[in-house]
């Protein structure tokens, strides 16, 4: 069954590369599964969280429910689990679907996998639990402290699902220049530019004359955009509690994201 993608302006990878990790995703929690029924630490801590609030459990179990797509891809919490342990015990890679040798990034593999979810009722619910998004920021920062490791530099070579293929570098370079110019590189003879850790790369400098800071007039205060990325839309004179779009068709307002915070 295709899975029901939308892009959110370009955060998540075309349908092929979608689809393409998905099942890889899919079929190495089975493999997993069968050979190493228990989870990684920073996912059995999760879990245990989460099943330890029969509220949360419910949500979840909801999730499943109203997320036709899912029962056929992911059958239960458990395999839910498995992938987890999956994304978090490795750096994320460039992704190459071998039909056709097509290639494209998956900067973000855990947004995949919450991506059916979140846009759920009951992950609405759930998302807005102040128990689940302690859990669920445990896990990131487990996985966060994991991609600051050396073993989390391996996808950082020249391989075809590596981040300095030429796949990768034609990507990444478009627009912005070729990478040695752009970017503080740490060792240009290296393949990996010097960069030791997936956190390193990721958080790669960019050379001052490459993106200079224009100083707003005087008395105009300015917000500049810290990291590249694409605005949805901009509008003026926004209210505390005036509705907007957000992770699908649910509802967001000020006082939701700033949770009442004045």
């Amino acid at each position: 069954m295709a899975l029901n993608l939308r892009r959110y302006n370009g955060w998540i990878p075309s349908r092929k590369a979608y689809d393409a990790y998905f099942s890889d995703l899919v079929r190495g929690a089975t493999t997993r599964s069968r050979a190493l029924p228990t989870h990684t630490p920073p996912v059995k801590e999760f879990e245990q969280a989460i099943r330890a609030d029969p509220a949360m459990v419910k949500l979840f179990d909801d999730v499943f429910l109203q997320a036709p797509e899912l029962p056929s891809q992911i059958p239960d919490f458990d395999h839910f689990l498995h992938i987890l342990d999956l994304i978090v015990g490795e750096p994320p890679k460039f992704k190459v679907v071998e039909e056709g040798g097509f290639s494209e990034p998956i900067g973000v593999p855990m947004y995949i996998l919450f991506d059916l979810l979140s846009n759920t009722s009951a992950a609405y619910d759930l998302f807005r639990m102040k128990a689940f998004n302690q859990a669920l920021k445990k896990l990131l920062c487990r996985w966060g402290e994991y991609l600051l490791t050396d073993d989390s530099g391996k996808t950082l070579t020249n391989k075809p699902d590596g981040w300095f293929s030429d796949a990768a570098m034609t990507i990444l370079e478009e627009g912005r220049g070729k990478f040695n110019d752009t970017y503080v590189i740490l060792d240009e003879n290296a393949v990996n530019r010097g960069y030791k850790s997936w956190d390193a790369f990721f958080t790669r400098g960019i050379k001052p004359e490459k993106r200079p800071v224009i100083p707003p007039a005087e008395g105009k205060p300015v917000i500049y955009n810290a990291c590249e990325s694409t605005v949805e839309r901009y509008k003026f004179h926004v209210k505390k509690h005036d509705k907007f779009w957000l992770k699908g068709t649910m509802d967001y307002s000020l006082c939701d994201i700033f949770d009442g915070d004045k």
